[in-house]
């Protein structure tokens, strides 16, 4: 029921792509780098960055860099989403 309320309107307000045709995930345009996610019943999103430190047995261990950094929710597709100059590595 959800997939077919946010894919069967005809066009975004904002004259974007509907939801099933916006790209998910991780993308790299530049500088710029956009998370974007599809949870249209979340009441909100955050992401949390992690850097690797060196641990006691010389392998990768995960440390939170930073605080947690919203999403901003679009209302018409469904999917949160952030754009970040942030340089993301990993």
């Amino acid at each position: 029921v959800l997939d077919d309320l946010y894919t069967t309107a005809t066009f975004h307000p904002d004259g974007q792509p509907k939801a099933d045709e916006q790209p998910l995930g991780v993308t790299f345009s530049g500088r710029d780098t956009r998370f974007a996610l599809w949870a249209p019943t979340a009441q909100s999103v955050r992401l949390q960055f992690y850097k690797a430190v060196a641990g006691r047995d010389k392998k990768d261990e995960f440390k939170a860099d930073g605080k947690a950094l919203p999403l901003t929710f679009d209302a018409a597709t469904g999917i949160w989403s952030l754009a970040t100059k942030t340089k993301v590595t990993g």
